[in-house]
């Protein structure tokens, strides 16, 4: 078999159909990364719109002046050093008011006790071995004036004792005990007093324990 040669133009059209799917696939790489350049541009759009909200918020804060912002600092310091020395006037307060009543409440025992010192050296003389009594009437007439002497020093303090032998029946100030039945007072009037009661200035400080009167039961209605 004689070779013959190729007609004028094959090699051309033969190389037009080796390279035309290297350029389809050309074509189509082309117009892949064409698609995927458009999708990264959109999701760029994207996430311009959802951040330009608070990049505008950012923007419309007013801008704090460095003057302003050194003002604002000095005020606030001023404002802790002021609290800070009130805090610590009002414990030097505390300090000296507790300090104060420590000291009254001493005054007040220190004369107390002074004027219970005459009746302690009063009742030392009744007890001294060289002091004898001739009868009983000499040892009751001491512990009268000592009574007395006693007695005047709670006076002073503020005490006095209730008055309850024929007053009426007071639940405020009386506590009643015992009951009798009598027909000489009114019923509901104290006929004895068991204990006595006071009063520390214009405050109860112990009721009386009394014996309040009744009527007699053959005076009573359907007896």
């Amino acid at each position: 078999m004689v070779d013959q040669p190729a007609p004028p133009g094959f090699e051309n059209s033969a190389l037009e159909e080796r390279k035309a799917p290297l350029k389809d696939v050309k074509l189509a790489l082309e117009e892949k990364w064409k698609q995927e350049e458009q999708g990264d541009e959109a999701v760029d759009n994207v996430e311009m719109k959802e951040s330009a909200p608070e990049n505008a918020a950012v923007s419309d804060a007013p801008a704090v002046k460095p003057d302003e912002f050194l003002k604002a600092v000095q005020e606030r310091d001023e404002y802790l050093d002021h609290l800070r020395r009130l805090q610590a006037e009002f414990d030097n307060y505390r300090k000296r008011v507790q300090k104060e009543k420590v000291e009254m409440r001493d005054l007040l025992i220190q004369d107390f006790l002074f004027q219970l010192l005459d009746v302690v050296e009063t009742l030392e003389r009744a007890l001294h071995p060289d002091h004898e009594a001739s009868d009983a009437d000499s040892y009751r007439k001491g512990v009268e004036i000592v009574h007395q002497k006693f007695m005047a020093v709670l006076k002073d303090q503020g005490l006095t004792r209730i008055e309850s032998v024929g007053q009426p029946f007071d639940p405020f100030i009386h506590e009643a005990i015992m009951q009798t039945e009598t027909g000489e007072v009114k019923p509901g009037t104290v006929v004895a007093e068991i204990t006595p009661g006071y009063f520390l200035k214009d405050r109860l400080l112990r009721p009386s324990r009394v014996q309040v009167s009744v009527a007699p039961r053959d005076s009573q209605p359907g007896v």
